[in-house]
């Protein structure tokens, strides 16, 4: 009997990237990973292997993996034949008579076998992009998803993965470099200048008045529970204070401090190869003034100015081991009236500073709409001194959009940015037009403003700097988007909706993957060429719903922040290679606050555990439920040192007001 053999399709190349991936099992330099061996004949076509029992396997890893809680595990369709049925080719050149004759045969025999109807389960799927397999049948074919089938990306990809495989969830300072993608070539530097920024310097001694009404209560404490088991110590913060680590926990290089309110932005400066490393953070305003409920304009869609300020915090470091150095302090406070800043981003694309005085380009969106560029110096160069105050009434560039809010934003290039707006807009500006002297005093609209989503946009990314013009946004409408500047209307894709929204999202350039969190506890990562399927790598162990995640260019590892106080780390690419390799995840510490005692509590020291995503069985406890947390528990920011010397470093923020600042290189 006839029937069809599934055929892999042959690839050759010059230079075989793949040569050593059969042999790591052999040299050790993957663990955990399926027994079936696969082999690769001279010219490069794919050859099926046998597994330790004698059958015949694939020797690959499914993308998805129904007991892994992958949401895409459709099988692609084939003819479904009897059971030992043999498969193999017919020649065009059979005839009628040989057919016959084998009836005859098989009639005499007895052997006659009838086709059975194919299996609903093969039905076969409309929605697959042509060239793409719904399943990986190798490394090869998986590499291949992920990357392209570029030889120099392919490279880049394997360099990766022997760097960061082997890490668990923690990664080690030898290791830190600058994403393998990353071609300086390609970059254009623009310099952008201070435009016509206006920043009046004030005196703290003089203008205290004036100052105060910017910042938090001057009376405003926090304590907190810091230290081991058995050796805990209540620590009280004044505003802006701050605690060495060691003090409570001996080993910690890091430290604890008091941003005086809720924590909504936060990010490193980068292009700081040495010296002090600097942290921008921003609160939620005190003295913010909440309008009145109105049936026209809902409290998420009102516009909201007031006085307000952005800290920029110094931390010094040792240079030649890549480690904090010393006590950090408030290095500059920046004031102004344009209301809340509710998410901010220095400019990160590598360049060399000039200026001694300068730190970079910091966007930022406002309470009242806007979204703002502002050049960030100091008066002289900074060496330590008390901390500088200045206030500013006219921004390097600002964009604003009449009809909506801008919500969050992402640089592009050194030149461009994007915002995401309330409407489920985007939007993007190139600063040059704005600040050019020709178009003085002219409103300089956006060039693009493209509608991606049907109601608010709560995070945008750039996938810079593999594809800087290719932007991933989350809406409160469930879905992610991937989207291509190029061609927005054609070029574009979503996720699979989730009940419950992305708080957050980030862009691994080292494995060119999208993270989002899905139904509030599961991380998951979206790869760029397979962005319809996901794949779990990460989960809240405490039932909490994802607020922030924090990507590097710097290495793969992730941190993620949880409404119930809880900051994990984990390394994703370990997922992207193997499908079925262990998954670990690490809690970097918890924080719990009582309302009752208006104390809050820190606990670290947690081992680090494997994570399992199969599915619950019947009858057993799921996850249908949602933990209500306190509020000031919650842990709203987090994010890497993006500077590869100092590339270890984290930070989180709380919404109580507590910052953790720590090298967690080993």
């Amino acid at each position: 009997m006839t029937s069809l053999r599934r055929r892999h399709t042959q690839v050759s190349y010059n230079v075989d990237p793949y040569k050593e991936l059969d042999s790591d099992a052999e040299n050790g330099a993957i663990m955990d990973v399926d027994s079936g061996d696969e082999e690769f004949d001279p010219e490069g076509s794919l050859v099926k292997g046998k597994s330790k029992d004698g059958n015949h396997s694939n020797g690959g890893n499914d993308y998805k993996d129904d007991d892994e809680g992958d949401s895409d595990g459709q099988s692609e369709a084939f003819d479904v034949l009897s059971d030992g049925e043999e498969q193999e080719n017919e020649d065009s050149g059979d005839n009628d008579d040989d057919e016959q004759k084998d009836a005859s045969e098989n009639e005499q025999e007895g052997k006659t076998k009838k086709r059975r109807a194919p299996h609903p389960g093969f039905a076969v799927r409309i929605n697959r992009r042509p060239g793409l397999p719904a399943k990986s049948n190798s490394k090869r074919e998986r590499i291949e998803t992920i990357y392209g089938n570029d030889v120099a990306a392919l490279v880049a990809g394997i360099k990766a993965r022997d760097l960061w495989i082997l890490d668990p969830v923690i990664p080690h300072r030898k290791n830190l470099s600058y994403t393998p993608f990353f071609d300086e070539t390609q970059l254009e530097i623009v310099d952008l200048g201070n435009g016509e920024q206006t920043l009046q310097w004030l005196d703290y001694g003089c203008d205290k008045e004036e100052i105060e009404k910017f910042l938090p209560a001057e009376d405003s404490k926090l304590r907190c529970i810091l230290g081991p088991l058995g050796g805990q110590k209540i620590i009280t913060f004044s505003r802006f204070g701050i605690c060495d680590l060691s003090t409570a926990h001996k080993g910690r290089a890091g430290h604890m401090l008091n941003a005086g309110g809720h924590v909504v932005g936060m990010d490193w400066a980068p292009n700081r190869p040495n010296g002090f490393q600097y942290l921008a953070i921003s609160i939620k305003s005190p003295h913010q003034t909440v309008p009145e409920k109105s049936l026209d304009v809902p409290h998420a869609y009102a516009r909201r100015p007031g006085p307000a300020h952005i800290q920029i915090w110094r931390v010094p470091a040792d240079s030649a081991r890549g480690t904090v150095a010393g006590k950090p302090s408030l290095a500059l406070i920046i004031c102004h009236e344009w209301g809340v800043v509710q998410s901010l981003k220095w400019c990160p694309i590598p360049k060399k500073i000039e200026d001694p005085t300068e730190i970079g380009h910091l966007a930022a969106v406002f309470g009242d709409g806007a979204v703002r560029v502002i050049q960030v110096c100091f008066q002289e160069e900074d060496v330590d001194k008390e901390t500088s105050f200045a206030r500013i009434t006219k921004p390097l560039f600002e964009g604003n959009l009449p009809d909506t809010l801008c919500t969050c934003l992402a640089w592009l290039s050194t030149h461009e940015i994007a915002a995401g707006c309330s409407n489920g807009f985007a939007a993007v500006w190139d600063i040059r037009h704005t600040i050019a002297p020709e178009n003085k005093n002219i409103v300089i609209p956006p060039h693009h403003y493209l509608p991606l989503h049907q109601t608010y946009i709560l995070d945008i990314q750039s996938c810079f700097p593999s594809y800087p013009n290719t932007i991933v946004t989350s809406s409160m409408d469930g879905h992610c988007r991937l989207t291509s500047l190029f061609d927005p209307q054609a070029d574009t894709i979503l996720t699979g909706r989730s009940r419950l929204s992305s708080n957050s999202v980030a862009w691994v350039d080292c494995i060119h993957t999208v993270l989002a969190s899905e139904e509030g506890t599961w991380v998951k990562m979206y790869p760029l060429r397979r962005f319809w399927s996901s794949t779990s790598v990460a989960r809240q162990s405490q039932g909490g719903v994802i607020l922030s995640l924090g990507a590097s260019k710097c290495h793969p590892f992730v941190l993620a922040g949880g409404g119930e106080g809880e900051v994990i780390v984990f390394n994703p690419l370990r997922k992207t290679f193997h499908g079925k390799i262990k998954v670990y995840q690490q809690t970097w510490f918890q924080i719990e606050y009582s309302p009752k005692s208006d104390m809050y509590r820190i606990m670290e020291g947690f081992r680090m555990e494997k994570i399992s995503f199969k599915s619950e069985t019947k009858g057993s406890k799921g996850d249908g439920h949602s933990t209500v947390f306190e509020e000031r528990g919650g842990i709203t920011k987090v994010g890497w040192n993006q500077n590869p010397e100092f590339g270890g470093w984290a930070a989180a923020g709380t919404a109580g007001g507590l910052v953790r600042v720590e090298d967690l290189a080993i």
